[in-house]
């Protein structure tokens, strides 16, 4: 049965904590390595928007201080899951895109369709 898998696509998203992000990461780069396929890692981040056109300059702050942390984050997993798998010998890409929530579904899709 592993014989057709070629491609494996793991979405994290920087909402999680460390222990839940690495579970799939585990367990798709043991899988990769078992079928010899390709795996490429979306390490990504909501973007968080203001929405209300009176948000004082003190929220956008926060909002932007915010959006810079989470893709840091986002950034140093794909870093990472990039490493974890160049150890082993898999075939690994990855990145890290901020993106609005429908954005972010939107990606995580296309991926899902370029890889099968």
């Amino acid at each position: 049965m592993l014989q057709y898998l070629h491609s494996i696509l793991i979405g994290v998203t920087e909402e999680r904590n460390a222990e839940e992000r690495s579970s799939p990461l585990a367990y798709g780069f043991s899988l990769a390595r078992e079928a010899g396929a390709h795996v490429t890692v979306q390490a990504a981040s909501l973007k968080l928007v203001l929405t209300h056109a009176f948000i004082s300059s003190i929220a956008e702050g926060l909002v932007a201080a915010e959006n810079s942390r989470l893709d840091v984050l986002a950034n140093a997993v794909a870093y990472s899951s990039r490493q974890a798998a160049t150890a082993p010998g898999l075939a690994c890409a990855s990145q890290a895109p901020q993106l609005t929530y429908p954005n972010l579904i939107g990606s995580f899709t296309a991926l899902r369709e370029r890889t099968t």
